[in-house]
């Protein structure tokens, strides 16, 4: 059963799943706003990074939190914000991308966020309806994606973690 765990943003296995994932955006999206020679610049050095791997080790998807405010200045120290999730295509259609989430979602409560925002956009209506059968609701666009009618973003309450006493 593969597993989500916790690693570095300079992990070996995040660049080549995040520059896959750009690559992928710039096709899909037929424009070069997702710059794949860049793949960790989009996330701050604060975000936490998760890493889906199978059960060899082969790393199968990626995911990241980080400060809402680094998107959308002012923001409430307590929003995050998840970016750059990812499963590669051979592993897709297996319930992956709802571990990273589950994972992040742990992630950000551990960090103290009580609410998470992120963006997908027109073109990707797999991840669309995963965040909305995953209690993701619509939100307002916000910072760099106020402007490109393609967006969708969304917002959710972070469950708080359970109490371990």
């Amino acid at each position: 059963m593969p597993t989500v765990t916790s690693v570095a943003c300079d992990h070996p296995d995040v660049a080549p799943l995040v520059s896959a994932l750009l690559a992928e955006l710039t096709g899909m999206y037929e424009d070069d706003d997702h710059d794949a020679g860049a793949p960790i610049a989009a996330t701050s050095g604060s975000a936490s990074w998760v890493l889906l791997r199978d059960d060899d080790g082969t790393p199968l998807g990626c995911g990241a939190v980080q400060r809402l405010s680094n998107s959308l200045p002012g923001a409430p120290a307590t929003h995050g914000e998840i970016k750059r999730v990812y499963v590669v295509p051979e592993a897709r259609g297996r319930g992956f991308s709802r571990r990273i989430m589950t994972g992040l979602t742990g992630v950000a409560a551990g960090l103290g966020y009580t609410w998470l925002q992120l963006e997908t956009g027109t073109e990707q209506p797999g991840a669309l309806g995963l965040y909305e059968s995953s209690g993701w609701q619509r939100v307002p666009d916000y910072g760099q994606y106020a402007e490109d009618p393609r967006s969708i973003c969304l917002g959710k309450v972070v469950p708080p973690t359970p109490d371990p006493t």
